[in-house]
């Protein structure tokens, strides 16, 4: 991922040259290919660019748009760049020599702070509009992106991770113990979106932007997910076949058109599928053959191991394999930043993290995985606890009873199924801050 900040001095003295270098050494291991500063009076935006797509590769950030004079700065892959395009009246001709960024600021010029609902993609970005006097900021619908933000009468300031922002002499390295606390603590996790281990720097929750001026602060909600109610009366092949078409599309959007793409491939259900789309899409016709990336046990009872050979064999993919004994006895630190500077999510992977080493030294620039598809499975007592906070009492209990019957039962008593997934739920929001 690419780094970017954007600051907007509210009261004191404006940003200069010496401050913008600062930051960017604090955020470069986030982009080795480029970094750039751009400030003026009051405003400064900063970009360290890891060139994941040919767009991004031709735009050198922060872009300043020539007509409004609005700059920004983004670590963005947009996925609807054609619809897009078509929406901002853009001819054909005009569209393959703009970036992802410079089509948000065409969109922002077009529907201000409502253009994030029309973004498809994986985006964070910041942008500094001087006609308005406007530091606006967004983060992608499902929060892939990071986005942080100091915000105080004196100064504003936005980035990608929590170094950048604590390499500003103004900002207080002050650590949060509720934050802390939260972690720690299984049910409280995820219970507040916005806070983080400081109590100087918050962040901004998915599908939300903000928009900051001299005297007034917005932040909004853009989008929220819709259950489409037709999808219930679909039979069970339409519903296959319309999930794999959408993943399908997925895929494709997040392969570059070079062999700089990966895939951590395990024996799992979820990497195993990503990797069967990406060698489909190879045999259609493109010419990538993106490398799979996988931890081989020694043990020949292994089942994961056993999934990954045979996969491999059918495929017939670049395949680089690390052995597990090597897992456990090289330290890897190469995500030493990363770790220091995000909020935690299973940083405890050390596996995962080898096999991103390995693609890093092998080039690649992207690497697809199977991680988030565990999600839906490891989360599911997420979902009768956000039923009770939103008051849906009755259907909070039988989604309790479904999990039990359907996915504990035999395993987990009654009674802490019940724990596990309405507790949460029944602590009262300010409390939970």
């Amino acid at each position: 991922m690419s780094g970017f900040f954007g600051l907007l001095q509210r009261r004191g003295p404006s940003p200069d040259t010496v401050l913008c270098q600062q930051l960017l050494e604090a955020q470069a291991y986030r982009g080795p290919d480029h970094s750039n500063a751009w400030c003026e009076a009051h405003a400064a935006l900063g970009h360290s660019l890891l060139a994941t797509t040919a767009e991004l590769g031709r735009e050198p950030q922060p872009f300043r748009q020539h007509h409004g004079g609005a700059v920004i700065s983004a670590d963005v892959r947009l996925d609807n760049r054609a619809e897009l395009g078509t929406r901002l009246g853009l001819t054909k001709s005009a569209l393959p020599q703009m970036g992802d960024a410079q089509l948000i600021l065409e969109a922002w010029q077009r529907w201000g702070e409502e253009c994030p609902q029309y973004l498809l993609g994986d985006f964070a970005f910041t942008l500094w509009d001087p006609q308005r006097q406007i530091l606006f900021g967004a983060r992608d619908h499902l929060g892939i992106k990071p986005f942080y933000y100091h915000l105080s009468n004196e100064l504003c300031m936005t980035a990608s991770d929590t170094l950048t922002l604590l390499a500003h002499p103004a900002i207080s390295t002050a650590l949060n113990e509720y934050r802390i606390a939260d972690f720690f603590f299984d049910a409280m996790e995820a219970a507040d979106l916005s806070s983080t281990f400081y109590n100087s720097l918050q962040r901004l929750p998915p599908a939300h932007s903000i928009s900051v001026d001299m005297h007034r602060v917005r932040r909004l909600c853009y989008w929220q997910p819709q259950p489409d109610m037709s999808c219930s009366r679909m039979s069970q092949q339409d519903a296959d076949d319309a999930f794999i078409a959408v993943l399908q599309q997925a895929v494709a959007c997040r392969l570059p058109s070079s062999n700089a793409a990966g895939i951590l491939l395990s024996g799992g259900v979820d990497s195993a599928l990503v990797t069967g789309v990406a060698a489909g899409l190879n045999e259609a016709g493109t010419a990538l053959s993106p490398t799979t990336y996988s931890a081989i046990s020694g043990d020949r009872n292994c089942g994961e191991t056993s999934a990954i050979s045979t996969l491999q064999q059918q495929l017939n993919l670049p395949a680089k394999v690390l052995p597990l004994e090597q897992e456990q006895q090289v330290p890897d630190l190469s995500f030493a930043p990363f770790m220091a500077s995000c909020e935690p999510f299973d940083m405890s992977m050390t596996l995962v993290r080898r096999l991103y080493s390995a693609a890093a030294q092998n080039n690649q620039r992207v690497l697809l995985d199977g991680v988030e598809g565990d999600l839906p499975h490891s989360l599911l007592t997420d979902y009768p606890a956000s039923l009770l906070l939103q008051g849906s009492y009755l259907s909070a209990w039988r989604e309790a009873l479904g999990l039990q019957h359907n996915h504990f039962n035999g395993y987990n008593s009654l009674a802490k199924t019940l724990r596990q997934s309405l507790l949460p739920g029944l602590i009262p929001k300010p409390l939970r801050r």
